[in-house]
């Protein structure tokens, strides 16, 4: 009952917040460039597994995947498990460095990022540093980190303060420096256009060239003693050894035939080799001049990185042949002639779609299940539960409120429904199909409730009135390729995007079709509101098709996108469009004849599915996760800074009294000002403008003759400028 009450409480709330919301958004007439996409938080992990690093005093280890880490406690290999996932980084992590309590992230186009990890179930980001190429690995020595920076060569960081990382010098040869290792008073870099380049670094302000080794097939290397170990990209051979003893004249001693190899790591005679798809090679280096091949762990998965701890390889590894999913996969080594698999750690899958409700968003994770996330901190999403399915497939998902709250899912297997009134401990308790393979569905809460189930070439009515015997009445083929659909009140049609056939219209209760529009692309997404059908149509972008005569859809409007529109939702005066590899766009709508675009956002991977609640725009990424953002007057940009002044920033969302309440702490002494601002952007009142000591804060101001609105409490310093969305709401 208690649970009840409270998502009825969060329901008023949530309609008076939007009707609120909805009445000052119409009464704008926004321009372009108005405003502009600010992020929240995010929960930013996908597939793409790439790096690991190992704290080896506290037995941690730090696992990238996709644009987040998570910190593992590895004390048992067998059983490895997670400590903590609020390592959110600004983009895919390509590498991981720890050293003293400090990791040290390569995060792609992004640059570098700085954690402080002391307190392992509460990481603190430090800074960052942009560099200007996509940076692959990351190697800290001394006071500087020391960075494979793509073509953009090697960037040297110094990061003697933490706080504020900077570059102090750079080389540049011109090729694609995708790998290092560095030693001493030297780098030794993979130019993946031409070889080996040996860097002399005891001046990191002036790097310069010594040597180099000609082989367009290098991807890594390691140093160890007087000799370089490489691992070569060519099916002829996997490793190359080189003497480095007259490091201006290094030459090949030695050479072992594995498999096209692209990472190497040297422990004591040992040579351990990442090959890709054909796993791990063990190689004997004691004789250099004759390397041998010992051992072999071997599967159809992509690996591209590994450490090796206390007799243990700790390895990356994209299980993409099996289920498209990631692990960190631990192999005993202390037999090194026979690498044996004794523990691992899964990772989430490709996300398809969202459907979100109270403090919780529920994401279709495809081969990885449904993936339940609480967002009771926006800016700290978490994963909170997982369900695997009777079938591994979950390619979309819809929320019911029956005798209990239920998530429908669309899976390889059909139809799965699955109590979720616990949110922490999903539970399937009824499907419907066999081998149906569903792609879409939605739900109409009629006398009777149903679900429809799109599949490729079928739709099906689904009653799911008895929520554990889910009972298929009817269905129709239709005329495409199935991928979307949407049933708007008062639920008489329903309206699918079927791709290459566009905009197809079917009478629900006959379950037969009764009108179509042939869009210009391929039809990906479809929103139905007030006569409207909005369609995602691909490289055609938005097409806007009045469906008042459903016998008779016709065109009125367009506004093309920069890439593939997948899908679309509307609220308000605005549609929101996933838009592939572009991320997404927000197009005023209010003019459905003249839309137009009027920001966007450019997301981390693939933009796959969009939700909206409210303020909040909610963004599946294919390979990245989940990201909630919201829409904010231009001047409120938030800046990047090296403060924790933004994790500090308490204000309530909704003000019903006539008193706001403002908490923050300061790392230092700073002029702040605390402003509030209208929707258009004008300042409605200033509360403080005064310099102010390092400490914490707690203010309540008073409020008194201010409209009942939507505003922006924006608190600003000669670095930054924070905005929080609130609601007043006046007697």
């Amino acid at each position: 009952m208690e649970r009840i009450f409270a998502h009825l409480k969060f329901a008023v709330t949530f309609f008076l917040i939007f009707v609120i919301s909805q009445q000052f958004l119409h009464g704008l007439t926004p321009q372009k460039d108005s405003l502009i996409i600010q992020p929240i938080g995010s929960w930013p992990f996908g597939p793409p597994c790439q790096s690991v690093a190992i704290n080896s005093v506290d037995d941690l280890a730090y696992f990238g995947v996709a644009a987040g880490v998570y910190i593992l406690d590895i004390s048992n290999p067998n059983n490895p498990t997670k400590v903590s996932e609020r390592i959110h980084m600004k983009h895919f992590v390509r590498d991981l460095c720890y050293e003293n309590n400090m990791l040290y992230g390569a995060v792609g186009k992004a640059g570098i990022e700085i954690w402080n990890v002391s307190t392992p179930t509460s990481p603190q980001y430090l800074s960052s540093h942009d560099t200007p190429g996509d940076t692959r690995k990351i190697q800290k020595l001394g006071s500087y980190a020391y960075i494979a920076d793509g073509d953009s060569g090697l960037r040297i960081i110094d990061v003697s303060n933490p706080l504020n990382p900077y570059e102090v010098g750079f080389y540049n040869p011109g090729g694609f420096i995708g790998n290092l290792d560095v030693i001493n008073d030297y780098a030794f870099l993979c130019d993946f256009n031409y070889g080996i380049r040996i860097v002399n670094i005891t001046n990191p302000t002036n790097p310069v060239e010594v040597s180099n080794l000609p082989g367009s097939y290098y991807r890594g290397v390691a140093i160890q003693d007087n000799y370089m170990y490489i691992a070569v990209w060519t099916y002829a051979k996997g490793v190359d050894i080189a003497d480095i003893s007259n490091i201006a004249n290094p030459h090949i001693v030695g050479s072992c035939d594995t498999s096209a190899c692209f990472e190497i790591i040297i422990v004591d005679t040992f040579a351990y080799t990442v090959a890709d798809m054909h796993g791990i090679y063990v190689i004997d280096v004691s004789d250099v001049t004759n390397p041998t091949k010992i051992g072999n762990y071997s599967d159809l998965c992509l690996m591209n990185n590994l450490v090796f701890h206390n007799a243990y390889l700790f390895v990356p590894d994209m299980e993409q042949f099996i289920d498209m999913s990631s692990i960190l996969l631990i192999l005993d080594v202390s037999n090194p002639a026979n690498p044996q698999p004794i523990g691992s750690f899964p990772t989430p899958c490709y996300s398809m779609a969202n459907a979100v409700d109270g403090n919780y968003v529920y994401i279709a994770n495809h081969l990885g299940g449904l993936r339940i996330i609480s967002i009771s901190n926006p800016e700290m999403p978490e994963q909170i539960s997982e369900y695997s399915g009777i079938w591994l497939s979950v390619d979309d998902v819809e929320i019911y409120w029956g005798y209990a709250i239920y998530a429908v899912l669309a899976t390889w297997d059909g139809l799965e429904i699955v109590d979720i009134n616990d949110p922490t401990n999903p539970q399937m308790v009824g499907s419907c199909g066999e081998w149906l393979c569903g792609i879409a569905v939605d739900i109409v809460t009629d006398y009777y409730p149903y679900a429809y189930l799109l599949c490729p070439h079928k739709l099906y009515a689904i009653d799911i009135s008895v929520p554990n015997n889910p009972v298929i009445r009817d269905s129709c083929t239709i005329t495409g390729l199935g991928k979307d659909l949407f049933c708007p009140y008062p639920w008489q049609y329903l309206y699918v995007a079927e791709n290459y056939y566009g905009l197809r219209i079917y009478d629900r209760y006959y379950m037969s079709e009764v009108g179509y529009y042939d869009t210009p692309g391929t039809a990906n997404g479809v929103f139905v509101t007030n006569d409207l059908a909005y369609v995602a149509d691909g490289d055609a972008g938005l097409r806007i098709v009045d469906v008042t005569d459903p016998t008779n859809p016709q065109e009125i409007g367009f506004c093309d996108t920069p890439d593939t529109a997948d899908k679309i939702v509307v609220s308000g005066s605005y549609a929101y469009i996933a838009d592939g590899d572009s991320g997404f766009c927000v197009i005023d709508i209010s003019d459905p004849a003249n839309p137009y675009e009027i920001t966007r956002y450019n997301t981390i991977g693939k933009a796959k599915d969009i939700a909206v609640r409210g303020d909040t725009i909610f963004l599946i990424s294919y390979s990245a996760g989940l990201y909630l953002y919201e829409m904010v007057p231009a001047s409120f940009k938030e800046e990047e800074v090296n403060t924790y002044l933004k994790n500090t920033l308490t204000v309530p969302n909704i003000i019903l009294n006539n008193n706001l309440s403002i908490n923050f702490t300061l790392t230092q002494k700073q002029t702040l000002s605390i402003m509030l601002y209208n929707l258009l952007g004008q300042k409605v009142k200033l509360f403080i403008n005064e310099t102010l000591n390092k400490g914490q804060y707690a203010y309540s101001f008073p409020i008194y003759g201010i409209n009942t609105g939507v505003y922006f409490v924006v608190v600003s310093t000669k670095d930054t400028c924070i905005s929080r969305k609130i609601i007043i709401i006046n007697n």
